[in-house]
């Protein structure tokens, strides 16, 4: 059967000519021709239209053993969990791999039969293999998925999308409510992704009444879609008629529909347009807005103190496109940042930004912007600056290589908020940015790019204004260090961040030779600096800037990457590092047994954590207080043995070690 694909001519020809010659069954042709037919099979995975076309012309490679002699063979030995490694590995084992998921698709829809496995467990299979592989789906901007290349990623995604559409998708439930359960776990600033799968589980599934997992599904739909019992009741309704239902709303019902709202928002950190319409409605009664923030006393008592500048940013900036800010401004309140002069002072100017043209562009560049009909930058910018400052943990680094600037919008937004804001307006009117840096000053106006060379706009505005800059004066600072024997962290990060990074610092990458030099001792420096039962009982005032090895499932290493320790304590037992990842995804896997979490061992909204010394096993370099160094040689030889072992057998593989 011939179908339309939108590929050069030449490539279909070539395909079915190799094609054509194994069908022949020459068994001296076989060799020549298999890898001929390969060959095509790669440029038309490339091609927007050939997934399709060779999921159409599956049956006829399946019918000349296409898979003969390789690790696909034998379809009931496939496994769902190694699908995701091997479509991120490239080259002709990810052709395969597709090709395997086709011809799974194929036997799940009746369209080839194979003696081996069964319409149902091929089905079954598929669906393990989306559950395993929700980032297909959903991309997380994890640090892994940025290293792979757009050419690839599209084939993968296409062949999800595809799979997706062909199966039945109730095998997945349970990974759809985890997933969602996790990310809002970590109350992230952007929330499209967790709203694209609730939007899904909506639109594409069946949900049980009598599930316990689907009941949870459902609650996380209404928390979005129907927030409250009257638009459970009221499906249809729009947002127009839900504001005439609340102008003649009484004053108990105004009440209801506050508490609900601000109940299913606490519950998730979501919130959705009809939280804007009632916000507005009720702009002008702090008690209402008390129920519909779901404040805390102390949120509350800001609340009253400072009740008419509330009511200007709620009827001047939230609106149904920006309603993602709703959950920021309580926490915000809860913050009592409105009581900090600077941070009232930076938001009342920013209502009335002169934003320069450049950077309006950006912000219309953004997502957020592309959802209104007529985006007002100054409206979208404070709008998300309310959502930075009540939610310093969620802030994330999009698709961008940029999570020393993100880190430091979060180290800011917590301990420098009056700082963030003067920044913030600073770039916004100027399109520049100034820091010092050992008595030079940086502009980023006069600075060549940074680490992003091409610029994801799938950002909050705050970091979409700031970020080029900060990533231009970075990569500069770190210029200027390139040819320093230690690393150039020691002297950026406190040029960076300011002055709460403490004032010692140790790495084991020698930069210089490409090795890890005396890796014991740093070991035992960051035990004797960090671990409570080695330092004397401390803990850190202020987020401490590290740099860690990142490394695949599989521990391959992959590169570096910046996150922030943001404390470190104990928890059933077990000494833990709660810190900040900034890759949107707090729960990438760290290599085999170390897996992250984002809930279910101490966490606070917003912070990822490990077993301390399985942290310790993936930083390259931390800085410390010195007046907490203890004797590093006091640290038992066997904790460090085990943080040694783990590095050598993980990233350790890509590098000599001088010891």
């Amino acid at each position: 059967m011939e179908v339309s694909v939108d590929a050069p001519k030449t490539i279909v020809a070539q395909f079915n000519r190799a094609l054509e010659r194994l069908q022949g069954g020459q068994s001296f042709a076989i060799e020549q021709y298999k890898p001929r037919l390969m060959s095509a099979v790669h440029r038309l995975l490339e091609a927007p239209g050939g997934l399709n076309f060779l999921y159409h012309r599956i049956g006829e490679l399946h019918e000349v053993q296409i898979f003969n002699g390789s690790a696909w063979d034998d379809p009931k030995s496939l496994v769902p969990s190694l699908v995701g490694g091997t479509l991120k590995s490239g080259g002709e084992a990810t052709d395969f791999e597709i090709l395997s998921e086709l011809r799974m698709l194929a036997i799940a829809r009746e369209q080839i039969r194979d003696d081996r496995i069964s319409t149902e467990e091929s089905r079954t299979f598929l669906q393990k293999t989306l559950a395993n592989n929700l980032e297909f789906l959903f991309p997380d901007g994890s640090e892994q998925a940025r290293k792979i290349s757009d050419d690839l990623w599209d084939k993968i995604q296409r062949l999800f999308e595809l799979v997706s559409r062909e199966i039945p998708l109730e095998g997945i439930k349970h990974n759809l409510l985890e997933e969602v359960e996790m990310i809002c776990a970590q109350r992230p600033v952007v929330t499209d992704r967790v709203h694209q799968i609730i939007q899904f589980v909506r639109q594409e599934l069946t949900l049980d009444p009598d599930s316990p997992t689907d009941q949870s599904l459902q609650e996380y739909v209404d928390s979005v879609f129907f927030p409250t019992l009257y638009l459970r009741n009221n499906r249809e309704i729009s947002l127009e008629a839900y504001g005439d239902y609340l102008e003649l709303a009484d004053s108990e019902t105004l009440k209801s529909e506050c508490l609900q709202m601000g109940q299913a928002m606490n519950a998730t950190g979501l919130t959705s347009p009809w939280h804007s319409i009632l916000l507005r409605k009720v702009a002008d009664q702090p008690v209402r807005i008390h129920q519909a923030l779901a404040l805390n006393q102390s949120g509350k008592a800001e609340l009253l103190e400072h009740k008419a500048f509330v009511k200007e940013l709620i009827i001047s900036v939230i609106s149904p496109v920006t309603h993602r800010c709703i959950y920021g401004l309580g926490r915000l309140l809860e913050r009592n940042l409105l009581s900090h002069q600077p941070v009232m002072s930076g938001l009342k100017r920013l209502l009335n930004l002169n934003i320069h043209p450049s950077i309006r562009d950006n912000i219309l560049q953004s997502t957020l912007a592309k959802r209104s009909e007529k985006p007002d930058p100054r409206i979208l910018l404070t709008a998300d600056t309310l959502s930075v400052l009540g939610q310093p943990l969620g802030i994330g680094q999009g698709w961008n290589p940029t999570c020393q600037s993100a880190r430091g919008i979060s180290l800011w937004s917590r301990h420098a908020p009056g700082k963030l804001l003067n920044m913030l307006i600073t770039a916004a009117t100027e399109n520049n940015l100034s820091m010092r840096f050992e008595g030079t000053e940086l502009n980023s106006s006069e600075l060549t790019k940074g680490l992003a060379k091409e610029f994801d706009f799938h950002l909050d505005m705050v970091s979409i204004v700031l970020v080029p800059h900060l990533d231009r004066i970075y990569n500069d600072m770190m210029r200027r260090c390139a040819m320093r024997p230690d690393d150039g962290h020691k002297w950026v990060n406190p040029a960076m961040y300011g002055q709460w990074v403490p004032n010692g610092f140790i790495s084991a990458y020698d930069t210089t030779t490409n090795s890890i030099k005396n890796y014991e001792q740093f070991v035992r420096t960051f035990y004797a600096t960090h671990h409570p039962l080695y330092n004397g009982g401390h803990d850190l005032a202020y987020p401490n800037p590290v740099g860690i090895f990142i490394t695949s499932s599989t521990g391959k290493l992959l590169g570096f990457h910046a996150v922030s320790i943001l404390r470190v304590a104990e928890h059933a037992g077990q000494m833990r590092v709660y810190f900040l990842n900034p890759n949107n995804e707090g729960r990438q896997s760290w290599g085999p047994g170390l897996e992250p979490t984002v809930a279910g061992h101490g966490e606070r909204y917003g912070e990822s954590s490990l077993p301390f010394y399985q942290f310790a096993s993936r930083i390259y370099a931390f800085h410390y207080l010195k007046a907490d160094l203890s004797d590093p040689q006091s640290i038992p030889a066997e904790k460090i043995d085990r943080v040694i072992k783990i590095a050598r057998n993980s990233w350790g593989d890509s590098y000599t070690w001088t010891d």
